[in-house]
């Protein structure tokens, strides 16, 4: 998927080295049983949060791309991308973004992941925030995910409220700002925390088979323990 992602970057820099890489790609899925890994990209579903600018999908979208090109699975064979559940985003901007996204149309699109969480339970959390450490405040909520986080959330692109559909493999690129030399430096301190917390239980109470986190080299990673069972 790394390799995939580059791919995504040189095609906007350069079109030659974009090219090249996706004949390198082409040859090495060949000569190493392209048969399964077709069967295996067509079988995968996927799911994102805070990827901005729909990275992780379109890196899926191209590798499919990349695949079929390079005649992988022999004539006749269609590479289809993974299938996309859902993206949880907050900006409009993002919102847009994924909704215009061809290969995209059939997945939610879901606001602030902050609003997973049931309202009964809301002023629960966030009094709880003012009075504990992080630690404690990490432990107290992943023990009750399934209780804190509903199975709905508002869809932008349907204009209502859908399933929150787990995936095989899910990326997210949680918020830097309280954590980066560039940001606030707020630390466990700032407003962030809130969202990562929810994405934790999200990851939980979803129970993805792969997941792709990515942050600052500065950022706590206490938390994805609670993942390691899953």
């Amino acid at each position: 998927m790394s390799w995939c992602l580059g791919v995504c970057l040189l095609d906007k820099l350069d079109q030659a080295w974009a090219q090249h890489y996706i004949a390198v790609g082409s040859r090495t899925f060949a000569d190493d049983d392209n048969a399964r890994c077709v069967a295996s990209i067509n079988n995968l579903t996927s799911s994102s949060c805070f990827t901005g600018i729909a990275g992780a999908e379109h890196a899926s979208l191209v590798l499919a791309a990349c695949l079929q090109a390079g005649g992988a699975g022999g004539a006749g064979t269609t590479v289809r991308p993974s299938t996309h559940t859902f993206s949880c985003e907050k900006s409009a901007g993002s919102q847009y973004e994924i909704q215009m996204t061809p290969g995209l149309e059939n997945s939610c699109v879901f606001d602030d992941i902050v609003s997973f969480i049931k309202s009964t339970f809301y002023k629960d959390i966030i009094d709880t925030l003012e009075y504990v450490t992080y630690d404690d405040l990490v432990e107290m909520t992943v023990k009750r995910a399934a209780k804190l986080l509903g199975k709905y959330a508002w869809c932008v692109r349907r204009k209502r409220f859908c399933q929150i559909i787990p995936s095989f493999w899910h990326c997210a690129g949680t918020m830097c700002i309280d954590w980066s030399s560039l940001g606030v430096r707020l630390g466990t301190d700032g407003p962030s925390v809130l969202s990562y917390l929810v994405w934790i239980c999200l990851c939980k109470v979803c129970g993805f088979k792969a997941i792709l986190h990515e942050n600052v080299d500065s950022f706590p990673t206490t938390a994805l323990a609670h993942l390691e069972d899953e």
